[in-house]
């Protein structure tokens, strides 16, 4: 039997050559996959939003470094771990309401709340992806605890 796919879309790469094609074109466009890969992933690991990927599991399939100080953990603690497990008072708050309604009607949702387990204000776009959910989100500035 084959592996199970890699956990993460961004690592994703194609092992056997479509049909019609040579194993050296394949070669050359894994190569050129793994390449296009390693861009993204140096993006999203660059941009300013703290930015996550869950499976349709809710489990973490990716974290990027600004994730860190605001979920106050450590990324690789989240991976492959559920998100309502890991962060259990989000459950039953807009969050979770958002989040599922982002996969239950392939939109993109936006929130802007406080989330009181790690006392902040979280600004939050979540995003449908064909795997699951894709969220970026900022600690907003204090302007809102007034």
């Amino acid at each position: 039997p084959l592996p199970p796919p890699p956990s993460s879309p961004l690592l994703a790469l194609p092992l056997v050559p479509p049909a019609g094609r040579r194993a050296g074109a394949a070669f050359s466009g894994a190569s050129r996959d793994r390449r296009a890969a390693s861009r993204l992933r140096d993006t999203v690991e660059s941009i300013t939003d703290a930015f996550f990927t869950l499976d349709e599991q809710w489990n973490f399939t990716y974290l990027n470094p600004q994730s860190e100080p605001i979920l106050q953990r450590r990324r690789e603690d989240l991976l492959g771990k559920n998100m309502w497990e890991e962060f259990p008072g989000g459950v039953g708050t807009v969050f979770q309401e958002q989040y599922q309604r982002a996969v239950r009607e392939r939109v993109t949702t936006e929130i802007e709340a406080y989330y009181e387990p790690l006392g902040k204000w979280l600004s939050v776009r979540a995003h449908p992806t064909r795997d699951g959910l894709a969220v970026h989100y900022q600690d907003v500035p204090p302007r809102r605890n007034l």
